[in-house]
């Protein structure tokens, strides 16, 4: 059976976002149903549970894991400005004090480098650090370019900036082989559980990303890779089945 959130839950829980264009529109009204598969793989975090949000956009996956359950802690990871000012707002108006915005880029070495943006609403997504190439491989003319912060999420455990994270998920539109190569400590945790990823060009990239989070005991999870609703259904008709969300957990299947 196909899984789909009540709406009506988090109606009850006051969930609230801001928006002020039709693409902000379209990721409010959206939420339950453009990303099943990620709806379900939080609605399963452990209580007490560590979440880091990499490319978290405006906040409404961050903002939705603390509502859910109690004490899961997030920690949202979001480098274009107007995605980071989108997500302090939401963060405001659903009173999320377990969300913990971070204005940062992640790679895997800490920088100082380049943010190239390529649509300059608030909620949009594609844009890039240190190069101005797509996650298709392509390069593109930015619209704006600003500097950033940049680290990598190995770093701010060690520094205890934030805690040990239980779960991680990556949308970041074409940097995923950087950032994940910067996360190897935390995937050698025995307290690690899991990472959904957004993998671009998803049949040259698999085989490697499957070789690289195996060697750390993190197996497909096909509970989740499999449904019926999944968004790789809706990517297929909309000519992009190459870009597939993807997770990888402890317990092998």
């Amino acid at each position: 059976m196909a899984y789909q959130r009540d709406k009506n839950y988090l109606l009850k829980k006051n969930f609230k976002s801001y928006y002020n264009n039709s693409l902000e529109k379209y990721r409010c009204e959206s939420f339950f149903s453009k990303e099943p598969e990620l709806i379900y793989w939080i609605d399963n975090f452990k209580y007490n549970s560590n979440f880091v949000d990499i490319g978290s956009n405006i906040g409404l996956y961050s903002i939705y894991s603390t509502l859910i359950k109690k004490n899961i802690n997030c920690y949202s990871i979001e480098p274009f400005f107007k995605n980071y000012k989108r997500l302090l707002e939401n963060i405001s108006l659903n009173r999320s004090d377990k969300v913990y915005p971070l204005f940062i880029g992640l790679d895997e070495k800490p920088s100082i480098s380049n943010f190239f943006s390529h649509d300059l609403r608030s909620s949009s997504s594609g844009g890039q650090i240190n190069k101005p190439i797509d996650e298709k491989g392509k390069k593109f003319k930015p619209l704006d370019k600003s500097r950033i912060l940049v680290f990598n999420l190995d770093t701010l455990v060690e520094l205890k900036i934030i805690p040990l994270p239980n779960y991680i998920k990556i949308d970041v539109d074409g940097n995923e082989i950087k950032i994940i190569k910067g996360i190897k400590n935390i995937l050698s945790n025995k307290n690690f559980i899991s990472i959904f990823i957004e993998i671009n060009n998803f049949n040259n990239k698999f085989k490697y990303f499957k070789n690289f989070f195996n060697k750390f005991h993190l197996y497909p999870d096909d509970k989740i890779n499999n449904f019926l609703n999944h968004s790789s259904i809706r990517r297929k008709k909309n000519n992009n089945a190459n870009c597939v969300n993807f997770v990888f957990s402890k317990l092998k299947n």
